[in-house]
């Protein structure tokens, strides 16, 4: 059986947990964003309160943020037809700055405002105008179209903030050693119940593959990757070069960071994948973001590093 990307970087993880895990370890799994969110933990006593923030943090994100819920902050603003201002809360107008600053920084390869051009081409519910950050303005707790038809899609960040928010609610609630993944995420409390590091699987993306080509330990740092192994039909893929408006190149398979926070590993790894395999990597270097590329040059596949990220490769 192939995994998609989402369930192999938690199930990959659980499987190199397993031989030294015994009676301690304790797994989870439940639905989340249209994938699912799995959990293992050296406590026991501690099933109770993951799921409890699991289920809190989706509910929330989901009546923040879901493009799918009509009554969702983000679906009464996209519905939205005048240009005045718009009322949201304080973790709605936080995410969309960021997502702004982000497009900024990555010269328009992370675009919150992609989601009708993602449409087009058969992925994602979100219709409207074609557009750019330019178009929408944020001050406090408000936001506003400056032309009619905009819209935004936070999906990007939305599900690393998620992952954040679960860990930091995780974290005061006592829980010290956990792994979660959440629709591909992956972020760590605390060490493996053996005292040694966690360590997750990164795919191999290759379509007849069905294994782990890196192993690595990310410590307390969050880890997102993005690729074309899933979500693609033939030749189109769900990665959009916003600034080409077209399906990103395929030749780079797959792209994963490490970063501080789950929303900032997300996001990077959304452009870095747009950029492609010559202007992502020289992007990452540039702004050394500890990134792993994985190329893809007909059957074989070469691994490209930037920033500190060699330095957590375990195998």
């Amino acid at each position: 059986m192939r995994f998609s990307r989402r369930k192999f970087l938690s199930l990959s993880a659980a499987a190199l947990l397993a031989p030294s895990l015994g009676s301690a370890r304790t797994l989870l799994s439940g639905p989340a964003f249209g994938s699912g969110w799995h959990g293992v933990l050296g406590a026991p006593g501690n099933a109770g309160i993951l799921e409890d923030v699991i289920a809190q943090t989706i509910g929330w994100i989901d009546e923040l943020f879901s493009p799918y819920r009509g009554t969702s902050y983000l679906s009464r603003f996209n519905r939205a037809e005048g240009l005045d201002w718009q009322s949201v809360p304080g973790e709605f107008a936080d995410l969309a700055a960021y997502s702004l600053a982000l497009s900024e920084r990555t010269k328009g390869a992370f675009d919150p405002t992609v989601g009708p051009l993602v449409n087009r081409f058969g992925f994602g519910p979100i219709r409207g105008q074609a557009g750019g950050v330019e178009g929408i303005e944020i001050r406090d707790r408000e936001l506003r179209k400056r032309r009619p038809g905009l819209t935004l899609d936070l999906n990007g960040v939305a599900k690393g903030r998620a992952l954040d928010i679960m860990v930091d609610r995780l974290a005061r609630r006592g829980v010290r050693d956990v792994l979660l993944e959440l629709g591909g995420e992956v972020r760590c409390l605390g060490v493996h119940p053996s005292g040694r590091p966690w360590q997750i699987g990164v795919e191999d993306p290759r379509p007849d593959a069905d294994g782990i080509h890196r192993v690595i330990a990310p410590g307390l740092r969050a880890v997102a990757t993005s690729g074309h192994a899933t979500q693609s039909y033939g030749t189109v893929s769900h990665l959009i070069d916003p600034r080409l408006g077209a399906s990103a190149d395929p030749r780079l398979a797959s792209v994963t960071v490490l970063a501080a926070t789950a929303r900032e590993a997300d996001g990077l790894a959304t452009a870095l994948a747009a950029f492609g395999p010559v202007d992502g990597p020289a992007f990452a270097i540039d702004q050394r973001i500890d990134a792993l590329f994985l190329l893809r040059d007909g059957a074989a596949i070469t691994d490209l590093t930037s920033g500190a990220f060699s330095d957590f490769i375990q195998a």
